[in-house]
């Protein structure tokens, strides 16, 4: 009598094996394309790390619309898609838009003590002074272009990571965590 081991090896080591990535050169699938929908096209279908912080993408995705009245209800909505916030297509369940300038939060890096954060994460920052945002809550939706969010606003401490970036040797803003009310 045989095992299932010995009698169905090469399907049982098939399936032990990992499936097998395909690596995707963008530049020659599209060859007018410009560098920016190239790392964008990178960042929806790589499988690596992700890229440290930079100024530029926290701004884009983090820091509110000035010329939008941040008490608008469909703030989440519009601002979510014309930001293009998501993660690898699929709905973020909350995300935070800060009404202040990215200058501000980075001081915020630099100058205040670490706390405790909340999902377990030991190295925070807050806020010595109230800041205004808006937090959006999914409420309906798993994929880009279909996600809808209820917008709340939000006046208070704001409690964010921040990670060391060595190319401008300085800490950077890079996932805000709450907006703490006081």
């Amino acid at each position: 009598m045989r095992t299932l081991v010995t009698k169905y090896l090469l399907p049982l080591l098939l399936l032990l094996l990992l499936p097998v990535q395909p690596q995707t050169h963008w530049k020659e699938r599209f060859p007018g394309a410009t560098e920016d929908f190239l790392d964008y096209l990178e960042d929806i279908y790589s499988s690596g790390p992700t890229r440290p912080p930079t100024k530029a993408k926290f701004i884009e995705k983090v820091i509110a619309n000035k010329q939008r009245k941040i008490t608008d209800g469909d703030y989440c909505n519009d601002e979510i898609k014309y930001k293009n916030v998501h993660y690898k297509l699929g709905c973020v369940q909350s995300h935070y838009f800060i009404n202040t300038t990215y200058e501000v939060l980075q001081n915020v890096c630099t100058t205040h003590p670490e706390v405790p954060c909340k999902n377990g994460i030991r190295r925070c920052r807050a806020s010595s002074f109230l800041i205004k945002a808006v937090y959006c809550m999914l409420t309906s939706g798993t994929r880009m272009p279909e996600c809808y969010y209820d917008s709340f606003e939000r006046n208070g401490y704001v409690l964010m990571t921040c990670r060391w970036h060595n190319e401008t040797r300085e800490f950077l803003p890079d996932h805000v965590q709450d907006v703490i009310q006081p």
